[in-house]
């Protein structure tokens, strides 16, 4: 799910190719050949009635860079995740101690 830390919701994304429809009634895309391809950023953003699916247009000469920016990104958030977890773990490890020396009254 998205995370807060992120600085722009479109990095929580994920980039998709669609072929798309235009619209128009003599387009050939209205007799069933869609036009291809053009890429959307999907990411979910909150809002005070909840979680929202949003769809943003992506140039194609910025697909690269912008899948290169997500991919750090999420690379960060699973990076901050690991060190949560040891840091967690670290911390139970003191609490588990300081109550050992207070049962064993060394700590006085």
């Amino acid at each position: 799910m998205y995370s807060f830390r992120y600085e722009d919701p479109r990095l929580a994304g994920v980039i998709i190719r669609e072929a798309v429809r235009c619209g128009k009634p003599n387009c050939r895309c209205a007799r069933g050949r869609p036009h291809r391809w053009y890429y959307y950023c999907y990411y979910r953003v909150l809002t005070p009635q909840g979680w929202r699916l949003r769809k943003k247009y992506v140039p194609k000469a910025q697909v690269r860079s912008q899948r290169r920016k997500i991919r750090t990104a999420k690379d960060q958030e699973r990076l901050y995740k690991v060190e949560m977890k040891e840091t967690q773990f670290l911390l139970k490890l003191v609490e588990d101690q300081l109550r050992q020396m207070r049962q064993s009254n060394v700590y006085q």
